[in-house]
């Protein structure tokens, strides 16, 4: 399980894509909004540059059934972070 993380990065179980995604892997596919996206089969990472793009790329996978939080984080599928550079 390993995928390129840089710039800001939101990180996907690829199981939870077929499971909850509305039109499964196909349509996620279809939905990534720029070519920054790679995968291992096991997790999917899709990159940005703009924190307001991530902001709405998290909304639009909220809207299509990726669980982001319950109160005891049993269906959060994705997260996302910053690259830092030292």
């Amino acid at each position: 399980m390993a995928v390129l993380c840089e710039a800001i990065s939101v990180v996907i179980r690829r199981d939870s894509i077929d499971a909850f995604y509305k039109g499964g892997w196909s349509a996620f596919q279809n939905d990534v909004p720029n070519k920054a996206m790679c995968t291992d089969e096991e997790l999917v990472r899709v990159g940005f540059m703009s924190p307001d793009a991530v902001g709405a790329y998290i909304e639009k996978l909220e809207a299509n059934g990726q669980p982001s939080k319950t109160r005891n984080c049993t269906r959060m599928s994705f997260m996302s972070g910053y690259q830092l550079i030292v």
